[in-house]
């Protein structure tokens, strides 16, 4: 969090950004969710291919989850909450995979989802009221 206890709200509106959740919704989350996809972190979101720096510079600088959550790298999602999961309850057999069957990640997966979603829908509001 920031000095005033608010997300960085600096980036401005952009209707690029809202395509990016919907691009992030369509071609990573609902995939996995649905079919047990591969998730290769921010080598295939495309929120990252926009706004993750090169190491030295601020990191995810400008991009809307960031400014929603006022954490980098996503720590404050429920992304980061199934990276987690897959660690320490799936390490060894499936690269990242949704595994089909386990509750835990088609949990994880939708309120990633749902998330998405959520900031989606503050950003097109103009990003003015954070609940």
């Amino acid at each position: 969090m920031y000095p005033d206890g608010q997300p960085e709200q600096k980036a401005p509106l952009n209707e690029q950004d809202a395509a990016l959740l919907n691009q992030s919704i369509k071609e990573k989350w609902k995939p996995m969710r649905d079919e047990g996809g591969e998730n290769r972190g921010c080598l295939d979101c495309p929120l990252c291919g926009e706004y993750r720096k090169i190491l030295g510079s601020k990191p995810c600088e400008d991009c809307p989850i960031r400014a929603y959550t006022g954490e980098i790298w996503c720590q404050a999602t429920p992304c980061h909450d199934y990276g987690l999961h897959q660690e320490s309850k799936h390490p060894d057999d499936n690269r990242g995979r949704l595994v089909l069957g386990c509750k835990e990640c088609e949990t994880l997966c939708q309120k990633e989802i749902e998330f998405l979603g959520e900031v989606r829908e503050w950003v097109s509001s103009g990003r003015k009221e954070i609940k």
